[in-house]
């Protein structure tokens, strides 16, 4: 296979810049407060170039999309989602900024699918250029809903594959080569993909030249899951046990630094982050007992647990 481009044409530094997570420190939660229906994206975000400062800074502009993570059917959330549709509801779910167009995950037609529900007209549409008899399992769409990214296969096996939602003719691009794939997600334009292999590594599918890409200072001896790429398209939150536990991570990808998150993390296991605008992160955690939802303002360093 040819080898791994650099992403951006900028070459990677070395494995050595990785800046090791500072003394864990557990911050002190904030009252339980409801998700906002529409958010704000980012216009432009920089970086500070010095170690430890792995800090985004965004100009907040135009609504963005909801993604929600929902783990367990006694997620009130997801109960929530079944109520509505009528239907047994698994594991993620989509709101657009819209308000109105949720996108769920269901196992209604024998298999797992990738549904669309209108909460105005209250239809149901099934995606019948996404879907086939295989599973469609986890997926991720553009804040523009026109880029849907998915997991197609038996589990353990699943491949790679991305749909025009905007263009239902156009026939679903599956990359056959990449199996495995687990939990991916997309950039704001839908080129690049980031998603977790059984390895235990994260991998970037790069569409528009159709190649793997694997930054070596993403990935460790330990295990690396959940990437979830911001909207400028080097960011990327992700999921990694190299401390001894799984907690929350950055990394920019023109930079080469990775940084914990460790105000967010606690000695429990975090998981499954998730961009939901502003400065905001959204991830599980089991630091209470069974796994809950909460929210991360990185900026303010503001901790938030939600009501499910």
């Amino acid at each position: 296979p040819p080898p791994p481009l650099p992403l951006r044409g900028i070459t990677l530094p070395p494995a050595s810049t990785v800046v090791l997570p500072p003394p864990r420190v557990e911050p002190e939660l904030g009252p339980p407060r409801p998700l906002r229906p529409a958010w704000a994206v980012p216009s432009s975000i920089s970086f500070p170039q010095t170690p430890n400062a792995l800090t985004p800074s965004f100009d907040l502009a135009q609504p963005t999309g909801l993604a929600i993570g929902l783990f367990g059917l006694g997620n009130p959330r997801q109960q929530e989602v079944a109520a509505l549709t009528g239907l047994v509801v698994a594991a993620q779910t989509y709101l657009l900024e819209d308000g109105h167009s949720l996108f769920f995950q269901t196992a209604a037609a024998g298999n797992l699918d990738i549904w669309r529900y209108d909460m105005r007209s209250r239809r149901i549409d099934r995606l019948a250029a996404v879907n086939t008899d295989e599973d469609e399992a986890d997926f991720a769409l553009t804040l523009d809903a026109r880029w849907l990214v998915f997991a197609r296969g038996p589990a353990g096996k699943r491949r790679l594959a991305r749909a025009d939602l905007k263009d239902p003719r156009t026939p679903v691009q599956e990359v056959p080569r990449v199996e495995g794939v687990a939990f991916p997600s997309v950039s704001a334009d839908g080129s690049l993909a980031a998603y977790g292999k059984p390895d235990g590594d994260i991998e970037f599918y790069d569409f528009a030249r159709a190649r793997v890409v694997t930054p070596p200072f993403i990935n460790s001896p330990a295990k690396e899951s959940f990437p979830w790429l911001l909207p400028d398209g080097h960011t990327v939150a992700f999921v990694s046990d190299r401390s001894g536990n799984a907690d929350l991570y950055f990394t920019d990808l023109d930079v080469g630094m990775v940084e914990a998150l460790a105000l967010a993390n606690s000695p429990a296991t975090e998981l499954a982050p998730a961009y939901i605008g502003g400065n905001t992160l959204e991830f599980v955690s089991d630091r209470a007992g069974p796994l809950r939802m909460y929210t991360y303002d990185w900026v303010t360093r503001r901790l938030d647990t939600l009501p499910y």
